[in-house]
């Protein structure tokens, strides 16, 4: 599923039966959930904001996630203002104040073996939000500049809800 409106990118104009808004697209994650959230400066922010702010939140949802930059929003004092359970494999800024605040489920593991955990379902993904590129002429989009956990979370999830950044570069 795709954020943005087709009218103001013309490469998303074949896909118009699949693009939808942030708010609507959430709507496909349900109750007890596992759902993977996009790396880095990859992070699907539009998603997550439609998620946190949610009137009321599909109950015992997690977020799974590596690492992310500026993706969930925090107060003049520094506290993070996620309503969301996280399990992380690594506590970055993003993450510090909801670990001591305990709503992060901090998981010490080596990031190589994390797809091969997902594989094997020890760690399980129902959804996976992510950002990709504009597709290209052929229709396919990229993962852009977070190749890394991400393609194994695709594979194991049952929904997969993509933002679309047109900044996001393409890679192989």
């Amino acid at each position: 599923m795709f954020t943005k409106s087709p009218k103001k990118f013309k490469a998303l104009e074949a896909f118009a039966d699949k693009v939808t808004t942030a708010a609507l697209a959430i709507g496909n994650i349900r109750h007890g959930d596992h759902v993977f959230v996009g790396t880095g400066c990859a992070a699907p922010r539009e998603l997550l904001h439609a998620l946190d702010t949610l009137p009321k939140l599909p109950a015992d949802l997690e977020l799974l996630h590596f690492f992310t930059i500026k993706a969930f929003n925090h107060d003049a004092d520094g506290h993070c203002t996620t309503r969301l359970k996280h399990r992380t494999f690594f506590v970055g800024n993003d993450m510090r104040a909801a670990l001591k605040q305990g709503l992060v489920e901090y998981v010490p593991m080596s990031v190589a073996r994390v797809p091969e955990m997902m594989t094997l379902g020890r760690i399980p993904v129902d959804v996976a939000l992510i950002q990709v590129s504009l597709p290209d002429e052929f229709g396919f989009v990229s993962l852009g500049v977070s190749v890394d956990i991400i393609p194994a979370a695709v594979a194991r999830a049952r929904v997969v809800i993509a933002e679309v950044n047109p900044a996001m570069p393409r890679s192989m």
